[in-house]
C-alpha cells in the first residue's frame, strides 16, 4: 500500500513539474477565473450601478420637484396669513353651495330690482374653478344701481366684458361675467 501511495505521489510530482501541462493548467484556471468574476461580479455588479444610476437620477428630479412645491407652499402660507383676517368676511359671503342656476336666479332677479330684464343668460364655459357667463339685458335704470346690486350678491364674481348701446326707450346691457366656484367647506 505504501508503494501505491508513493507512485502516486511520484507521478504528480512529474505532472507537477512538466511546464506544458502547467500552462495549459493555468491556462485553464486563468480563463475559468475570469469567466466566474465576469459572470458573477463585474456584470451583476454594474447591472446593479445602473440601476442605483437611474434611481438617483429620479430621486433628485423628485426632490427639484419636492423642493419647488415647498416653495410654493411658503408662497401659499403667507397668502393664507395676509388674508386670515378677512376669511371671516369671505365665510359670510360665500353661497353654502355652488349650483350655476341658482346663481342665474339670482343674478335675473337682483338685475330686476335695478330695473333691468334679463334677455339672455347663458354659461359660456368652465374653467380651473370658474364659470364664464354672458349677460344680455334691457333697462332703463342706472348702470352704476345694477352693478352694485349685481357686486352685492353672495358670490364672488369678476365682471370681464361691458357693452351698453343706447336706444331710444331703453338701453341695452351685454356683459361677460366670471363667476368663482366657491363653497363653505
Amino acid at each position: 500500500m505504501k508503494e501505491r501511495i508513493n507512485l502516486l505521489l511520484s507521478n504528480i510530482k512529474r505532472l507537477i513539474s512538466n511546464e506544458e501541462i502547467l500552462y495549459r493548467a493555468y491556462l485553464v484556471l486563468t480563463v475559468a477565473a475570469v469567466v466566474f468574476v465576469g459572470l458573477f461580479g463585474i456584470i451583476p455588479a454594474s447591472k446593479n450601478t445602473v440601476s442605483n444610476l437611474k434611481l438617483v437620477m429620479e430621486m433628485n428630479k423628485t426632490n427639484k420637484i419636492l423642493s419647488n412645491k415647498v416653495i410654493e407652499l411658503k408662497k401659499a402660507e403667507e397668502s393664507l396669513n395676509n388674508v386670515g383676517n378677512n376669511v371671516f368676511f369671505l365665510e359670510n359671503y360665500l353661497p353654502e353651495n355652488f349650483n350655476i342656476q341658482n346663481y342665474m336666479v339670482d343674478f335675473v332677479f337682483a338685475a330686476g330690482d335695478a330695473d333691468f330684464v334679463v334677455s339672455r343668460i347663458t354659461p359660456i364655459k368652465e374653467k380651473n374653478g370658474s364659470v364664464d357667463i354672458y349677460v344680455s339685458m334691457l333697462g332703463t335704470r342706472d348702470l352704476v344701481k345694477l352693478i352694485n346690486i349685481l357686486e352685492s350678491l353672495n358670490r364672488v364674481s369678476e365682471i370681464q366684458e361691458i357693452r351698453v348701446t343706447k336706444g331710444l326707450e331703453y338701453n341695452t346691457l351685454s356683459m361677460t361675467l366670471r363667476t368663482f366656484i366657491m363653497e363653505k367647506q
